[in-house]
């Protein structure tokens, strides 16, 4: 049994083969999409996931190596007829063409109970769906569809032995201002797909068209699940789409970005706060500004409190600033050097390290820095002839 081709040689045979050589090859290129998904499906072969000119290349290397249709298949299979054909209880029903009916009923409440299992049943077994695309069905072109409204004018046709039919329009997706594609669906009462058809040139009802019609009736049904109440005000179920609902936002809010279901990266009214997080040193700073405000009052909070230990503990490493104002004055470059060296011990850069860990968001860094030649300060202080040569 044939179940795929690869895409490239379908592709490649049939632009190696001349529409002109004969009469079958000429018919092969005139099929329409649902003609050449029946062709195929009659020699048993995939047609799922194939655009028109693969299932062309794919029809024409079947016809070239001669391959014999299934007798157990009759050309009847995936036409029309068949699409309304049932078996129940071992007798083959054929129901009447949904396209020569005129007594449609635009009263809703009979349609049965379509879940998401149903419509999800259907696009597997019928249209071919892979468990991938069920995942994220709704980034298809179906879902898409009915998220956009294209699905109207839904109606309904009671049919013997538990069955109905559906009928709906579908506002093209190519071409708003042409005739909307008519579009059915067989159901029996318990809310089972069993077929489907559709005017778009796939016609089989593998389309997105059909995909769009099942979510719209999933979403119809959740939407009026007491249809079927009598009431004494009662009136027809009609056809209704969800009301659009407009809800202003500020402009700070609104968040311009090709996919919406991302979160967002910038700060929105929930997540924004105007205070910098705190680094270490910024926190030591806080503690000791703390104690100095409670170290002269009577408050209990300093009954506990040590002098020697605080300082002790919170004694910062001298800035180059502090450390030459300690130096008596006329002070030296050398005097300058000498008291650095003595104030610049391995704890001290630990220390320091620590303290301006943050950088840029702790104070501590920018009184380090002070007096310092930086690389920044190093580059304004120099200048860089065209010899690549430094001149202080």
């Amino acid at each position: 049994m044939i179940t795929s081709y690869s895409i490239k040689m379908a592709d490649d045979y049939s632009n190696k083969i001349s529409t002109n050589s004969d009469k079958t090859s000429v018919n092969l290129d005139k099929m329409t999409v649902s003609q050449l998904k029946d062709y195929l499906k009659q020699r048993e072969v995939s047609t799922s996931d194939y655009r028109r000119d693969m299932l062309v290349g794919l029809a024409k290397l079947a016809h070239e190596i001669q391959l014999e249709k299934n007798p157990e298949i009759n050309e009847e299979t995936f036409s029309t007829e068949s699409r309304r054909t049932v078996n129940i209880d071992g007798k083959t029903i054929t129901f009447e063409d949904p396209e020569q009916i005129k007594n449609w009923n635009i009263d809703l409440k009979t349609v049965p109970d379509i879940e998401l299992s149903h419509c999800f049943h259907y696009l597997h077994t019928v249209c071919g769906w892979n468990a991938g695309r069920l995942a994220n069905y709704t980034k298809d072109n179906g879902f898409k569809l009915f998220k956009d409204r294209h699905i109207s004018a839904v109606k309904v046709k009671s049919l013997s032995h538990e069955h109905m039919y559906v009928q709906a329009e579908c506002v093209r997706q190519t071409s708003l201002s042409e005739n909307p594609y008519k579009l059915f669906v067989l159901l029996e009462k318990s809310g089972i797909i069993k077929s489907a058809g559709c005017q778009c040139v796939a016609g089989d009802g593998s389309c997105k068209h059909v995909a769009a019609l099942l979510f719209s009736l999933h979403d119809f049904i959740s939407r009026n699940e007491d249809r079927n109440t009598e009431v004494c005000t009662d009136v027809p179920c009609s056809w209704t789409v969800p009301r659009k609902r407009s809800k202003p936002e500020y402009w700070d809010d609104i968040d311009i970005c090709a996919d919406v279901e991302k979160p967002s990266k910038k700060p929105t009214c929930d997540s924004y706060t105007p205070f910098p997080p705190l680094s270490p040193a910024a926190k030591d700073a806080i503690e000791k500004d703390f104690i100095a405000l409670i170290k002269n009052t009577d408050s209990c909070i300093a009954i506990d409190y040590n002098d020697s230990e605080s300082d002790s503990d919170c004694q910062a490493p001298k800035s180059l600033f502090e450390i030459v104002e300690c130096i008596d004055k006329p002070r030296s470059a050398d005097a300058i050097m000498e008291a650095f060296h003595g104030e610049t011990t391995n704890d001290v850069i630990k220390a320091v390290y620590n303290l301006t860990i943050s950088q840029s968001e702790s104070d501590d860094w920018y009184k380090y820095r002070h007096g310092r030649i930086t690389a920044s300060i190093a580059k304004k202080s120099s200048l860089c002839n065209r010899a690549n040569t430094l001149k202080p």
